[in-house]
């Protein structure tokens, strides 16, 4: 089974929808919250990161963000970092690279839809080694954090603590994975591997180009000093809805964290509601899939809370340290129709330290 295969078929099957039901507790928001931890800390990282472009020169800042969510989702998902940011290089990092390059070629590639044309091309055997990659990291975090869980459990100690330091110990989505497989005996080491896949696909891709659009398009418009009776009164100025407002996000930060440079905390996240909407707007514009699918007969949101509390905590982190401008204008922008909607061409920004202002 191919790496995102449970993400781009429409599987309807028993095993999908136990699944599904079985899943939907681990994204409960007090389980989440945990992962606040994470977000803070990577966050920190990517705004580091990106302090040597804060000279005004224009860059692509979407690899960053690509590094900083993948650094996110396997710390959350797996347990397990591999520094993607400080090396951007790693065999890992590398093979997801390639499996996005493959995912490409087989959708704007109609001959290459064909397993028997396919296999036999430059794709096919990159497909292949990159899933080696992929495949073998998987399973090998799984036996470690399973045998970790038998350990744990056989010296009677509870998952809210430590054996080494009696402190809480924050669970992956693995470990969830691993603990329900206890009492699901269809949830074997081969389908927790595809679920683990499946949220390195959903929770990092879709996720990057989401904080990628959010940035450039508050940067559209950086001259605009937005107050409230601007904003109520935006068709009297005929300033267009989509020219979501910079600095009004950054006036609701500065309100929740003042000058400060504290990590944010669950409190600080629920008061981000102009943020939120921003997002929300922005999804809407420039959403991170070109297309989906569903047949369902009642709610089933796997992953959204997740989504939306990471890009609250890494887009309040960027805007309280930069400001941004855009210089590809609306208009001009070229995307490409593939599973995840992307420029065409890099969308060069331009960054500036808050600090002196």
């Amino acid at each position: 089974m191919r790496w995102i295969l449970l993400v781009v078929r429409e599987n309807l099957d028993l095993k999908w929808h136990r699944s599904r039901k079985m899943l939907t507790p681990a994204f409960h928001f007090k389980i989440l919250e945990e992962f606040i931890e994470v977000f803070n800390q990577q966050s920190k990282k990517f705004v580091n990161k990106l302090q040597k472009y804060s000279d005004g020169k224009p860059f692509d800042i979407f690899p960053s963000i690509t590094l900083a969510t993948l650094d996110i989702i396997l710390e959350t998902a797996m347990g397990r970092s591999i520094n993607a940011q400080d090396d951007p290089q790693s065999e890992y990092v590398k093979a997801i690279h390639d499996m996005g390059q493959v995912i490409v070629m087989r959708i704007t590639r109609p001959w290459l839809r064909y397993e028997f044309i396919f296999k036999r091309t430059q794709w096919g055997r990159l497909e292949k080694k990159s899933l080696e990659i992929l495949h073998k990291f998987s399973l090998d975090t799984i036996k470690q954090r399973k045998m970790e869980y038998k350990r744990l459990k056989s010296q009677k100690i509870g998952k809210e603590e430590t054996a080494i330091s009696g402190k809480k110990k924050r669970q992956a989505l693995l470990d969830l994975l691993i603990e329900y497989s206890e009492q699901n005996e269809f949830l074997t080491e081969e389908n927790i591997r595809e679920e683990v896949d499946t949220f390195m696909f959903a929770g990092h891709d879709t996720t990057a180009v989401g904080i990628n659009w959010f940035i450039y398009l508050l940067g559209r418009h950086p001259e605009i000093q937005v107050n409230d009776q601007l904003f109520h009164d935006y068709r009297e100025y005929s300033i267009p809805i989509p020219y979501i407002f910079q600095e009004k996000v950054y006036r609701e930060l500065e309100l929740i964290f003042g000058r400060s440079d504290r990590p944010a905390s669950s409190a600080d996240i629920r008061k981000m509601k102009y943020l939120e909407c921003c997002i929300k707007e922005s999804l809407r514009l420039l959403p991170s899939v070109s297309f989906f699918s569903r047949n369902l007969t009642e709610d089933m949101i796997i992953g959204q809370k997740f989504a939306l509390l990471e890009e609250k905590v890494v887009l309040s982190s960027f805007f309280r340290k930069f400001r941004v401008e855009s210089l590809e204008k609306f208009e001009d922008l070229k995307l490409t129709g593939n599973l995840i909607i992307r420029p065409e061409k890099d969308v060069l920004v331009k960054i500036f330290p808050r600090n002196e202002e």
